[in-house]
């Protein structure tokens, strides 16, 4: 018992929280008495027009945050209980910080729950905690269905207003449930309060002396506590929050919008930072002041590689902490000595005192191994059981009431100088790509899968991760327990191999027999090597061969087979990113990132990429497989196909899912000219790869001229569903009346602006006006300019996409096409364009539309494109 301990408790650390940190200066937080929400409307108060959320597409000022924080918490407040569970189910977007904050407001628990967990986990979250509402936008079929009945939903796509009122409760009332992983097979709650919440803020605020200049991108989960203390220290302290979902972006799109938003702090786990890293593409944008590094074992050669990326007077500042409790943290002075392999954890946070314990519970001395356990008035308050918080697992002090113990299960030393070194787990408990999992949880998954009649995990180190090695006994096959798994379990929780076995190894005490598991596993290891499984077959050709160095270099091992599987060897989403990457350099391809999930082996992906450097162009990109009528979408006036991905692999529907990209692209091909080419050599792609309909045809802005037309050729028939997306004909071809309106519109915004400003400037903007209506008249009857130019310089095939896809538009008249039409129109109409409904309404036996968020670029962009792929889907049923 810890009440026995003989005088543990270290010296408290006397380094600052800022020690070799940044150099510039800040006001410090200031106290905790505040609660969150208050001290955000103060915050919004004095930076009202500053923008505090970016997500890609929104971008929302500190004023508009605060009156939909407050609107939100109105809402909660008249429809739910005092004392009330309410979970936030929303992509990572602004919609999230907005929840949050409008649930501490109210005074109501927030939990978290990951969209991206498979739906048995979430159900499972959801049931057992007894959440009473759920905050999300449930205009999705997929996501309504994760909210069971009886449940309240907060459906933001379709906001009410409520007049309730409400009073923030105290920092020490309950503020966050966050679920991890749990042993018993179950995820397992943890319950924080505000003021637990505000000393991580603090503490980061004051270390790396944040303020409203700075310009956060956390890579982190919201669903996480590094992600949450991430968004919440941008937005107390005035400054600006971006957000990008780690797990649907590319590395290389994360680095571009690190320097788009000149961001200057970031949080990351080691495996994220050493993708970015391995890109090739560069430093890092020089903005960057403060890299925060967690979650997970840091080495020195992470640091190394870190100080080479980063610009030079970026600090590198090092995170140790879990769900429970803040520990440690540091900043790594470039000249400290290097001691092993791994980078010590930290030197302890105020207000923490901490101990290392042996097995009686008494102090060990300096030097030697022992168990981290940590006293501090910001331990968490308990675990959720029963429908509420336990506070068994975290005692109180019995010198100090107001400190709560937290026995972290973590074996450290504490070193000379102070710091302190992670030797290893007391417990299983482990950290894989910065989540914290318990192999038990995998093991109880097994044991509940058909056909196993026990099971046992074995944690094997290789490198600086985790993998899981699965073992069970049964007539279970394993290939259909791997598939059964991925549904059931979040990635970090995936075993990396699975062995069937006569009988689970124990000893005599019948705990896990450990050794003779680890055993096990390098037998299975040496038949690979020794070519007892045809996998480990060396690769043939150059290409495989250069495939099999990358995947040696980005996984870190060596005896790889060519019919290897890449997910069986350790590859998660991360590794997947720097292995494409690292191909797309070598090999000079460009490739989808999802064609490993494809062709997850040597010999199948080496294959892939000779097949496609070795065929014609097709205009047909897979978006997603499946079985059964195949969807068409056909690209924009810039020909990519790119920009469809994010709602594309999201639409339900049973069938199969394929972009259209324009032929040029490539540069070695004249693109098409005119919509009725582009629909031609569409068409017969579409009929080499099925050759027998029905399709479902759609077309994002001018790609839906081309699906009109394709529709057109094949007749109603052939034709499933025809949607347009926010798709308008040139002003050419409008009604006379109708562009006279639009010209009307027009002229009166010049006049309002014109009104609007000084008088020296008026002459400037009324020649400018006068130009542009000269051009739209010329336009509108024959000849003149082209209508736009691309936002940016673009090389020189994609120019000619560009030019040649407008010339099309220009050209094309639409004819009736004998079956209905669905338009789908952005939420934010251009006033400038005229009205699609008028100019498509007599063009199809029926017109049916829909209203999703956003503007003609937005709505298939971040969050949007979820709503999107919901609207797209409801269209494609009969």
């Amino acid at each position: 018992m810890l009440d026995r301990f003989s005088a543990p408790w270290l010296d408290r650390s006397n380094y600052p929280l800022d020690w070799n940190g940044p150099a510039r200066r800040s006001t410090p937080f200031g106290d905790l008495s505040m609660s969150i929400a208050e001290r955000f409307a103060k915050v919004a108060a004095e930076h009202p027009d500053r923008i505090a959320l970016d997500d890609g597409v929104a971008r929302v000022s500190y004023r508009e945050a605060l009156a939909r924080v407050q609107a939100l918490a109105a809402w909660i407040a008249a429809d739910t209980a005092p004392g009330g569970l309410v979970g936030i189910l929303l992509p990572t977007s602004a919609d999230f910080p907005v929840a949050m904050l409008a649930c501490l407001a109210a005074g109501r628990l927030f939990v978290p729950l990951d969209l991206h967990y498979p739906r048995q986990w979430i159900a499972d979250v959801v049931n057992d905690a007894g959440i009473a509402a759920i905050i999300g936008r449930f205009d999705d079929a997929e996501t309504a269905g994760l909210a069971p009945e009886g449940v309240r939903r907060f459906d933001l796509s379709k906001p009410e207003m409520r007049d309730a009122a409400f009073a923030p409760v105290g920092p020490d009332a309950p503020a966050l449930l966050l679920f991890t992983s749990g042993s018993t097979g179950k995820p397992k709650g943890i319950v924080n309060s505000q003021r637990a919440l505000l000393q991580r803020v603090a503490q980061y605020a004051d270390a790396a002396h944040v303020d409203a200049g700075d310009r956060f991108l956390p890579l982190s989960s919201e669903c996480t506590i590094a992600g949450l203390r991430e968004r919440l220290t941008a937005l107390l302290t005035g400054a600006s929050l971006h957000l990008i979902d780690v797990q649907c972006a590319g590395a290389r799109q994360i680095l571009n919008r690190m320097r788009e938003s000149r961001i200057t702090m970031v949080y990351g786990v080691p495996a994220l930072l050493r993708a970015l890293m391995q890109l090739g593409d560069g430093k890092a944008p020089s903005s960057l002041r403060n890299m925060r590094v967690g979650g997970d074992a840091v080495l020195w050669s992470d640091v190394e590689a870190l100080r080479a990326w980063l610009p030079a007077d970026c600090r590198i500042e090092l995170g140790y902490s879990s769900t429970e409790a803040p520990i440690m943290q540091w900043f790594v002075p470039k000249d400290f000595p290097q001691d092993g392999s791994r980078v010590p954890l930290g030197y302890p946070l105020p207000g923490n005192a901490l101990a290392i314990v042996g097995e009686d519970g008494r102090a060990v001395a300096p030097g030697e191994t022992g168990e981290l356990v940590v006293r501090s008035p910001h331990v968490a308050l308990g675990r959720w059981t029963r429908g509420a918080c336990d506070p068994t697992d975290f005692p109180a002090d019995p010198q100090d009431p107001s400190c709560r113990i937290l026995r972290t299960g973590d074996l450290v030393r504490l070193r000379s100088d102070g710091l302190v070194d992670l030797v290893g787990r007391k417990d299983r408990m482990l950290k894989i790509r910065g989540q914290r999992v318990e192999p038990g949880e995998l093991e109880a998954a097994l044991r509940r899968q058909p056909g196993v009649h026990d099971a046992a995990v074995f944690p094997r180190r290789v490198g600086a991760s985790w993998w899981l090695i699965g073992y069970v006994v049964g007539d279970a096959d394993v290939a259909t327990l791997r598939a059964s798994l991925r549904g059931a379990l979040p990635a970090a929780l995936q075993p990396q191999r699975i062995h069937a076995i006569d009988a689970i190894p124990r000893l005599a005490s019948a705990k896990l027999d450990m050794k003779a598991l680890e055993a096990l596993d390098e037998i299975w290891q040496r038949r690979e090597v020794e070519g007892a499984r045809p996998s480990s077959a060396a690769p043939i050709g150059e290409t495989e061969a250069a495939i099999a160095e990358i995947w040696r270099r980005v996984l870190g091992q060596d005896g790889i087979g060519r019919d290897d599987d890449f997910f069986d060897r350790g590859g998660d989403s991360l590794t997947t990113l720097a292995l494409m990457f690292g191909i797309e350099e070598a090999l000079d391809v460009r490739l989808p990132v999802t064609m490993i999930y494809q062709a997850p082996t040597i010999a199948r992906l080496a294959a892939a990429i000779d097949s496609r450097a070795a065929a014609d162009f097709s205009p047909l990109v897979l978006i997603r497989e499946g079985e059964g009528i195949p969807l068409f979408i056909v690209h924009g006036v810039g020909g990519n196909v790119m920009e469809l991905f994010a709602a594309g692999r999201q639409i339900r529907t049973p069938g199969p899912v394929y972009g259209i990209q324009a032929r040029g692209l490539d540069g070695r091909e004249a693109p098409n000219t005119s919509i009725a080419a582009m629909a031609d050599d569409y068409l017969a792609a579409i009929r080499k790869a099925f050759p027998e309909g029905p399709y479902h045809l759609a077309g994002y802005s001018s790609g839906g001229l081309t699906a009109f037309e394709i529709a057109r050729r094949l007749g109603a028939a052939e034709v499933a569903s025809l949607t347009l997306i926010d798709t308008q004909t040139h002003a050419r071809q409008w009604p006379l009346a109708v562009w006279a309106a639009v010209m009307r519109r027009r002229a009166r915004v010049h006049l309002a602006a014109l009104r609007a400003m000084p008088m020296r400037a008026r002459s400037r903007h009324a020649g400018s006006a006068l130009k542009s209506f000269s051009n739209k008249l010329l336009l509108r009857f024959g000849g003149g300019p082209a209508a736009a130019q691309p936002d940016a310089a673009v090389p020189p095939a994609l120019q000619a996409v560009y030019d040649a896809t407008l010339s099309a538009i220009t050209q094309y008249r639409p004819k009736r096409h004998a079956g209905p039409i669905h338009l789908i129109l952005p939420a934010v109409a251009d006033p400038h364009m005229a009205d699609p409904v008028r100019l498509w309404r007599d063009l199809g036996t029926r017109l049916e539309t829909s209203v999703v968020p956003g503007d003609h670029r937005s709505m298939i962009q971040g969050a949007n494109a979820q709503t999107l792929a919901a609207a797209l889907s409801r269209a494609l049923r009969p």
